[in-house]
């Protein structure tokens, strides 16, 4: 299904301790809105793990979401330290929204548990380089908000992660290849390096 190994998951040291990663890749039943990723609500495919210390859940909220039968709920107790936790799922979507250069953006609704804690979002592009959004997403707000990140390196959306798990494969580095994406992630930030716990929900994960 996904063919990630332990040290691409901590590519996201700037951006992040608990990963959701989206596998754009793999083929499945078309979503009924035409730029739709993820509805969010398919259990079977979603996997979570955490480093030493730290735990991690992904569950579907059957009972919380924007557009039924549910939303992706993710529950973390995050420990300090170099190596971090992390967390991630794969998502089945369908094969020809791997070719983002059509687009000018992403978008997806977001949850909070009041917590004085955020998250970022990561995209890997065809030569396996990973962007993180500029932008972090506080998750004080309690309610569903809709957010919406520009594509284009240039309009503030995305930058090069400093850190590249495939950086000696790379021929341009630094430059975002919207052709074939492999992969969408979401991660708690992790700026402060102290320890943290909470809850965030994620759904209807879109291009626009």
């Amino acid at each position: 299904m996904l063919r990630i190994g332990k040290v691409v998951l901590f590519g996201i040291l700037v951006g992040g301790v608990i990963l959701l990663s989206m596998q754009l890749s793999y083929a499945a039943a078309e979503p009924k809105s035409q730029n739709l990723l993820s509805t969010c609500d398919s259990s079977y495919i979603w996997k979570s793990g955490a480093s030493i210390d730290s735990k991690s859940e992904i569950t579907i909220d059957k009972k919380d979401f924007v557009q039924g039968p549910g939303s992706i709920r993710v529950d973390y107790d995050l420990k300090s330290g170099k190596n971090g936790a992390w967390m991630y799922c794969n998502i089945a979507v369908p094969s020809n929204k791997n070719d983002w250069s059509q687009y000018k953006s992403v978008s997806f609704y977001l949850k909070g548990d009041g917590r004085d804690n955020a998250i970022k979002i990561g995209i890997k592009d065809a030569e396996g380089e990973l962007f993180l959004s500029q932008k972090s997403f506080e998750m004080k707000d309690t309610n569903w908000v809709h957010y919406t990140i520009p594509i284009n390196t240039d309009e503030g959306g995305f930058f090069a992660s400093p850190y590249q798990p495939e950086k000696d494969a790379l021929k341009n580095p630094s430059i975002l290849d919207l052709k074939v994406i492999r992969e969408l992630q979401f991660s708690v930030d992790d700026i402060w390096e102290v320890s943290r716990s909470g809850w965030f929900n994620v759904d209807q994960v879109e291009l626009e």
